[in-house]
């Protein structure tokens, strides 16, 4: 009760410097304190999905402690063996326990003034499980820092109580597998999530578009190749959004959009307005199933600042040209023998004019094959041969041709 009524006071005292007290939906926290400039903020930020002062915000918000006069409510205790090292002075209010650099395995089970700790900095030291015990008693955690440690797996019940955690820094671990739902409990005030440099193969949907509003989630430079849909997630309204890190990844095909819950309008409305996606850094695979990304992404760095460094590894003939700047035409797939595609002839899939092409021109082909590829809007060139037996009306027939040169 008594520190309720200390942030009222150091609020209150704050109102007229330049910041107003944030108190919004997206986030539980009632310490944070937004720059006046948000109320009227456009550009990047945008006015897409009537959010204008959220996403602001979100980056934007500092904890009041952290603001003018008010840096002196916070005490740094280093701590060494559960000691603390430094002295804190009569105005301190708040803490933030650091101890890093060390060699501890686990979070203490006693740490100082537990109820009044706003920050934990436990980074680089060997800790390699966290489970949602070890911070229980810590009801007013607003940043925590477990950076470059050794935990592997994350449970979605670890952070569930701390609804006031705004900053969470898992960075540099050897993380290879987070529940589902992990970061979308409510109420909760998660605005900037770092799990950068981990050892991720997969990430799980419900842990990417969490539902709420957000700053920033880092993904990058981890091993990720693929979204999952455990629990079968569904996108059935549009919600929140935030900026996402997916670049130095190893993706190279896009997820289908039904597996992981999504409609095609879903998606286009999430990607343009709600989430922007860094994608660059991967091995991207520039083929007809990637095409129907490309508008959208070229309607998204309307808004965003996406897109940027997307570039083509695959196939070789478009490799290190940016995705955006690819003519809709080169976006094809290939279709092979066993699919049907005759030999000493180049199939392949064109979306951009719906047709599947058989090129088979200067082939030395004496007679016209016997089977091509079994899909619909075949375009087939047989010029330039030595075709002598024309069966072209069964061709036609049998494939549906929208195009056939002998």
């Amino acid at each position: 009760m008594q520190i309720c009524i200390l942030l009222v006071l150091m609020i209150s005292e704050t109102l007229n410097a330049g910041y107003f007290r944030w108190i919004t939906k997206a986030v539980a926290t009632q310490n944070l304190m937004c720059p006046l400039s948000c109320k009227a903020i456009t550009g990047l930020y945008g006015h897409f999905g009537g959010a204008t002062e959220i996403k602001c915000c979100a980056s934007r918000s500092r904890p009041i402690w952290s603001i003018g006069k008010f840096t002196s409510s916070i005490c740094e205790l280093n701590l060494k063996n559960s000691v603390g090292t430094n002295h804190c002075s009569k105005n301190t209010i708040f803490y933030k326990i650091r101890y890093t650099h060390k060699y501890v395995t686990s979070i203490p089970k006693r740490l100082l003034h537990s109820n009044q700790t706003v920050e934990i900095d436990f980074n680089s030291n060997e800790i390699e499980n966290i489970t949602g015990s070890d911070f229980e008693c810590f009801p007013f955690l607003d940043t925590l820092d477990l950076s470059n440690n050794k935990i592997a797996n994350l449970e979605n019940t670890t952070f569930f109580k701390l609804k006031n955690l705004r900053k969470l820094d898992l960075s540099y671990n050897v993380i290879q597998y987070i529940e589902p739902i992990t970061f979308s409990y409510r109420p909760g005030s998660l605005l900037f999530i770092n799990l950068r440099a981990n050892i991720l193969i997969s990430v799980d949907v419900t842990n990417v578009f969490v539902g709420y509003w957000f700053s920033k989630l880092y993904l990058d430079y981890n091993q990720i190749s693929k979204f999952t849909n455990q629990l079968h997630w569904k996108m059935e309204h549009v919600t929140g959004g935030g900026d996402i890190f997916m670049s130095h990844n190893k993706m190279s095909h896009l997820p289908n959009m039904s597996d992981i819950g999504f409609t095609r309008d879903s998606i286009v409305k999430i990607i343009s307005f709600k989430y922007s996606f860094r994608l660059g850094g991967n091995p991207w695979f520039c083929d007809c199933k990637f095409s129907w990304f490309v508008p959208l992404l070229k309607f998204a760095r309307k808004n965003f600042d996406v897109g940027g460094q997307m570039v083509c590894k695959y196939p070789i003939s478009l490799r290190g040209k940016l995705a955006v700047n690819v003519p809709e035409d080169l976006f094809v797939c290939n279709i092979s023998v066993k699919q049907k595609c005759p030999l000493s002839c180049n199939c392949f899939e064109q979306p951009s004019r719906k047709r599947v092409v058989v090129n088979c021109s200067r082939s030395k082909k004496y007679k016209i094959p016997s089977a091509f590829p079994q899909q619909a809007n075949l375009d087939i060139d047989l010029s330039h041969n030595l075709i002598t037996i024309l069966e072209i009306q069964s061709i036609f027939k049998s494939h549906g041709c929208d195009r056939f040169i002998i």
